[in-house]
């Protein structure tokens, strides 16, 4: 029952007290931040947002999972996405636009596809504002 998270790792005793573990150096003006152990830095959540991802299923990733949060919830996992669904999710039809404009912090080799199956880019949907965001790992 953990789930690592942008804003850090939630298990059942974060989710109790209401504060993710955190990550060094998070920055985010849409959460409360708290100040953790060693420098870390953990974002205050409702109690109910973090049993609730604590529910949810685990989606198969290289490196583990690490849910993004937009509209001050977690996302929905879209899944992993190649070329083929960039184009086809994008509004305009330009994949390469659409990755380039969620997938953050990207190699040149990841659009390429030069590293065939040792990367996964996980795409998730705000269930809100309906935006898209990303990130990636590699084996």
């Amino acid at each position: 029952m953990t789930k690592d998270t942008e804003l850090g790792m939630i298990s059942w005793e974060q989710a109790l007290e209401g504060v993710t573990h955190g990550v060094p150096g998070l920055s985010r003006a849409d959460f409360e931040l708290v100040p953790r152990e060693g420098g870390w830095i953990g974002a205050r959540l409702p109690k109910e947002t973090m049993l609730e991802l604590l529910r949810m299923p685990t989606y198969i990733s290289i490196q583990g999972d690490r849910w993004q949060f937009c509209c001050r919830r977690p996302m929905i996992f879209m899944g992993t996405w190649g070329n083929d669904d960039f184009a086809r999710n994008a509004p305009d039809g330009d994949g390469r636009r659409l990755f380039d404009n969620i997938v953050r912090d990207p190699l040149p080799e990841l659009w390429e596809n030069t590293l065939h199956d040792t990367v996964g880019i996980y795409v998730f949907r705000c269930s809100s504002c309906q935006n898209l965001r990303s990130y990636w790992d590699i084996a």
